[in-house]
């Protein structure tokens, strides 16, 4: 069994990844076109991210989360993320285009680390491990039928 806070820190690794491949294409990309269907490409790998995220864990801690001011923050980073990625998709020219992607997988970056480092371990204070493993679980089913 994992839990959710492993299963979630293992997509973070798994995005980062990605935006590493992604920063290495964007020197060679030759159109704002291209850099907007990247940009498209992890915009919805991070939505699905998002979803799990807020379907299966911030739901069950609003009110720790809230109560701490994190709630806010979070919901906040994903904004800007959000923000990035869109005006990227938009871009008409490359070096701008280019740019705010850049600014987007950054900002990602640090929305990881924010949750690892201060929402993940609230989530392990206030719930317990069979609670963590029963919501892994369910990550684990929505993987399946994906």
């Amino acid at each position: 069994m994992i839990k959710i806070t492993e299963a979630l820190t293992l997509e973070h690794r798994l995005l980062l990844t990605v935006f590493e491949q992604v920063e290495k294409l964007l020197p060679e990309i030759e159109t704002a076109e291209e850099v907007t269907r990247l940009a498209r490409l992890v915009e919805g790998l991070l939505g699905d991210h998002a979803d799990t995220e807020d379907n299966l864990v911030y739901i069950t801690l609003d009110h720790a989360l809230e109560h701490q001011g994190k709630l806010k923050q979070l919901h906040h980073e994903h904004h800007e993320i959000n923000r990035f990625f869109k005006a990227a998709a938009s871009a008409k020219r490359l070096s701008e285009a280019r740019h705010l992607l850049e600014k987007a997988l950054q900002a990602s970056r640090d929305h990881f680390t924010s949750e690892e480092r201060l929402v993940f371990p609230v989530i392990e204070n206030v719930l317990q491990n069979e609670t963590l493993a029963e919501m892994g679980d369910a990550w684990a089913q929505k993987q399946k039928a994906s």
